[in-house]
């Protein structure tokens, strides 16, 4: 395990941590929120810059194949979650992305906990990243 994954791990269980990345051992950026939303977000607020942001630790409390696809387009170097779907874990892995996680889920659930997260369904049967922020990015406009 990395020295990065180990602070991205630390940071973490703090409270309100929902998204972190490192560099080596230096914090470059950190957000809370829920769901896809912290990293949804950071891809909104630098896209068209992501080159800065590859090679780079990051850490999610949770990852999906959602958000596996969005972290692709930032080529980390390496990702940790607290919870990951095998649905994510295939697709860090068919782009080579090392990952680390604490709990492995068949898919991650909607808040309610009573059906698949809307965003898994919405990538199920996609593979491309860019597809599949185009596609969150259209469904995030249909829900407003």
């Amino acid at each position: 395990m990395s020295q990065a994954i180990e602070l991205i791990k630390k940071e973490l269980e703090r409270e309100n941590i929902a998204l972190v990345i490192f560099d080596h051992d230096k914090k470059i950026f950190e957000s809370s929120g829920d769901g896809l939303k912290p990293l949804f977000d950071f891809l909104k607020t630098n896209e068209g810059s992501f080159v800065k942001y590859y090679g780079l630790s990051w850490g999610d409390r949770v990852i999906g194949k959602a958000a596996a696809l969005l972290l692709v387009l930032l080529r980390p170097k390496e990702v940790f979650a607290n919870l990951l779907s095998e649905t994510a874990a295939s697709t860090l892995t068919n782009f080579g992305i090392t990952f680390e996680y604490e709990k492995k889920v068949p898919y991650i659930l909607n808040i309610k906990k009573d059906d698949m997260c809307p965003f898994e369904k919405k990538v199920k049967d996609i593979n491309d990243p860019v597809e599949a922020y185009q596609t969150i990015l259209n469904f995030l406009s249909e829900l407003k």
